[in-house]
């Protein structure tokens, strides 16, 4: 957790760190990182990260959004791009 804003401006706590989330019975790994602001540029609650076959290494999704709003999924075989919540992600 960091504290933005101590000197100056308002203060606002961010999160900023991985996290690998593993489902053995389907063979899936997740890896999410919670990404902090820039100094100079880019935005609070930002998420990026990727969802991956654990036996073959293959990328299957990747995901983008903010964790405090909407997050999406991009299947990166076909291009799809859906938000997280509307569609379970399912392998095809």
């Amino acid at each position: 957790m960091y504290a933005r804003g101590i000197l100056f401006g308002k203060m606002k706590y961010e999160l900023g760190d991985h996290s690998f989330v593993r489902c053995p019975e389907l063979g899936l790994v997740a890896d999410v990182e919670f990404k902090t602001k820039g100094y100079f540029g880019g935005t609070y609650n930002a998420i990026g990260g990727t969802i991956k076959n654990e036996k073959t290494g293959d990328t299957l999704f990747e995901l983008s959004g903010m964790w405090s709003g909407e997050m999406v999924s991009k299947d990166v075989k076909v291009g799809l791009i859906v938000p997280i919540g509307f569609r379970t992600l399912t392998l095809q």
